[in-house]
């Protein structure tokens, strides 16, 4: 693995991590108020497999800056788009999770040519809309908790105790999704930061999106009942909670792969 840094669209420093030697090469991007380590399972695989893999910490997510805007759509797609090409990568598959999916179906509508294609991963393909009777209702129930500045030991212990089933690497990658500040861990993404993006996530249309992608998609869903997909795409159903990525590398690596030399078949 290798990391280096880009600017985003507004100037920002955006971080990422280049993994494996192949042109065959996916982008992998996490969700809201997570981060790019929690694909590193999965990135190691592909690469371990004669894969490319690229891994991003969103803006204001992981090890980029903080920004205090450009939460957009279209900026988070071109954001990826830079990142794209400081990685020196062409065509891929994209792939992201939760939030993430929503961010790489937006990129693959606007930037095809970029996109062998595309897959969320419990994630994407849900209107928000269809959940939520009004945006404050909405905005209620999402917005997050304040966390108080807790120690590593603390953080790892919590979740290692939430998900047991995890690998010792996974629990170490979520408790990433935190900054340090003064030798404690405290929320890397700001609430009003997290807010702005739950409120794009309200005022987005996956169904329109979808319809419109000149890209092949699919989803990978948690669990066998696939409730909340709003839009016709293929879907793969793996047993798990909505953090697959991190609990079932292995068996996402697997889909990833064979969505790979399918769409480039």
């Amino acid at each position: 693995m290798l990391t280096a840094t880009t600017m985003s669209s507004s100037g920002s420093r955006l971080v990422y991590d280049t993994w494996g030697a192949s042109e065959r090469q996916f982008l992998l991007v996490h969700g809201l108020s997570s981060n790019a380590q929690t694909w590193w399972q999965v990135a190691a695989i592909l690469a371990d497999r004669g894969f490319g893999a690229i891994t991003v910490d969103q803006r204001s997510h992981g090890r980029s800056d903080v920004s205090d805007d450009g939460y957009q759509w279209a900026t988070m797609a071109e954001d990826l788009r830079l990142v794209l090409v400081a990685a020196g990568a062409d065509r891929v598959v994209v792939a992201g999770q939760s939030w993430g999916a929503s961010v790489v179906l937006g990129f693959a509508h606007r930037h095809p040519e970029a996109c062998l294609g595309v897959i969320g991963v419990d994630g994407g393909h849900a209107a928000l809309r269809s959940r939520f009777p009004d945006w404050e209702t909405c905005a209620a129930m999402l917005r997050p908790a304040e966390i108080p500045p807790v120690t590593r030991e603390t953080m790892r212990e919590y979740v290692a105790q939430a998900h047991p089933h995890w690998s010792p690497a996974g629990v170490e990658h979520t408790v990433a999704n935190f900054r340090e500040d003064k030798g404690l861990l405290v929320r890397a993404l700001p609430i009003p930061h997290h807010m702005q993006i739950v409120k794009e996530l309200w005022d987005h249309d996956p169904v329109a999106i979808v319809e419109e992608l000149h890209v092949p998609s699919a989803i990978i869903s948690a669990g066998a009942d696939p409730a909340g997909v709003d839009v016709a795409s293929e879907l793969i159903s793996l047993p798990g909670d909505h953090d697959l990525h991190v609990e079932q590398p292995e068996a996402v690596a697997d889909v990833l792969i064979e969505r790979y030399e399918r769409w480039d078949d």
